[in-house]
Order: C-alpha cells, then sequence, then structure tokens
C-alpha cells in the first residue's frame, strides 16, 4: 500500500506540474488578445491629437535614452562635459526635427487618403474587430478573428 501511495503521490505530483507547464507555455506563446469594438466618440481631429501626442513621447523618451547614454559615457570619461553636452544640444535639434517631420508626413497620408478617399484608419466608427491568437506569428496554431465593417 505504501508502493501504491507512493505511486498516486508522484502521479498527482507530475499532472500538476505538467498543467502548469501548459498554462506557462501558452502564456508565452500568446501573441495577440484583443477585444474591441471601436465605436468611438473620438471625432478624426481628436484622434489626430493624439497622434500627435503620441509621436511627442515617443521622441522624447528617445530624447531621454539618448541623454542617459552621453551622460553614462561622461561620467566614464570616455568624452568631456563640454562634448557631452554638445551631443545633448544635437540630440535635442535632431528629436525636434523628427517630431516636425513625422507630424507632417502623418498630416500629408491623411489629406492623400481623404483627397483619394481611402481609408485612413481613423474614421473607426464603421470597423468592430475581435480578434484572439496563440502562436508565434500570424499563422497561428489556434486564433479566432471576425471583422464586420459597416458601410
Amino acid at each position: 500500500t505504501a508502493d501504491t501511495t507512493i505511486s498516486t503521490t508522484k502521479r498527482t505530483l507530475m499532472q500538476t506540474i505538467t498543467k502548469y507547464i501548459i498554462i506557462l507555455v501558452l502564456s508565452f506563446y500568446t501573441t495577440n488578445a484583443i477585444a474591441q469594438d471601436t465605436e468611438t466618440s473620438l471625432t478624426q481631429e481628436e484622434q489626430i491629437a493624439l497622434l500627435k501626442e503620441k509621436i511627442n513621447d515617443q521622441e522624447k523618451e528617445a530624447l531621454k535614452t539618448e541623454v542617459e547614454h552621453i551622460n553614462d559615457r561622461v561620467i566614464k570619461k570616455e568624452i568631456t562635459y563640454e562634448e557631452g553636452e554638445e551631443l545633448k544640444q544635437d540630440a535635442a535639434k535632431k528629436r525636434a526635427l523628427n517630431i516636425e517631420d513625422r507630424i507632417s508626413i502623418m498630416e500629408n497620408r491623411i489629406s492623400f487618403y481623404d483627397r483619394n478617399n481611402i481609408p485612413n484608419g481613423l474614421d473607426q466608427t464603421k470597423a468592430k474587430t475581435f480578434s484572439i491568437s496563440f502562436g508565434g506569428n500570424e499563422a497561428n496554431l489556434l486564433g479566432a478573428t471576425i471583422h464586420s465593417n459597416k458601410k
């Protein structure tokens, strides 16, 4: 009876470990779990303002990373303080130009799409999407997708 008790305990332990491993593996392979009903009350102007804010935030974060890297180089005495300050100024100018250029590109694309009656992705009041995917890429092992466009 002791052998059967040990065997049962081992089997239960292995089943528990297997369950946790399966859950862990599935959580690592989950690439996309989206459920969205995109009927939104935001106007196109509000969506554009949000996109501009996102561009600003991305460039500010990139500048922050560059400045931290420059500061590290100054601390390690790879460059002088003055060189570091000059590099920071150059990085700030580059990021400011990036913001201007990216916003200009976005506005030009929107104008092009509007002029040619091409959906630009900002008018999402007509789209409904539901998507759940498991796997490493778009050729998923398991997935469900529902697209509904009202016209």
